[in-house]
């Protein structure tokens, strides 16, 4: 039986007693989570077991979403939902890929002189100015098209 004397911050006091009280230990340990092999959520603080799994960087199952990009685990507040659909959730890094890759088709599509698209692009037709078509980025992807997709 462990019987808990003293706590303070993560340190934890104890003494230990034997199941036919025989003898008796006091132990002290640095960190109660050894002594109890439990960890704590990132996002929501639920202490977890040792059979409870934490997923990505320490998220519990309440909180934890795996990335429809990546497959990685992320806080659900960390995750975007692909409004595509293709992905479901997915996280900002995975987000902000999809938008460098969407950016780099867009630079094979030529411009004529009045700045717009010289032809058609995804459901954007000849002729659409290619500010409108940054404004989209902007609006879709919630980025700056300067100082993430052009580096300005």
């Amino acid at each position: 039986m462990l019987i808990i004397i003293e706590y303070k911050g993560e340190k934890v006091k104890a003494v230990v007693l034997s199941t036919d009280d025989d003898y008796a230990a006091e132990i002290i340990v640095d960190d109660f989570r050894t002594l109890f092999h439990v960890d704590q959520c990132r996002h929501c603080g639920l202490w977890c077991s040792e059979d409870d799994e934490l997923y990505g960087d320490g998220y519990c199952t309440h909180c934890a979403v795996m990335c429809g990009g990546c497959q990685n685990y992320f806080c659900h507040t960390d995750m975007i939902k692909d409004k595509d659909a293709e992905l479901g959730l997915i996280c900002k890094e995975c987000h902000l890929k999809e938008a460098k890759k969407l950016w780099g088709e867009l630079t094979d599509i030529p411009i004529n002189d009045d700045e717009e698209i010289d032809e058609d692009w995804r459901e954007f037709l000849k002729g659409t100015p290619r500010e409108d078509i940054w404004h989209w980025f902007e609006k879709k992807y919630n980025i700056s098209v300067a100082k993430d997709l052009m580096g300005v």
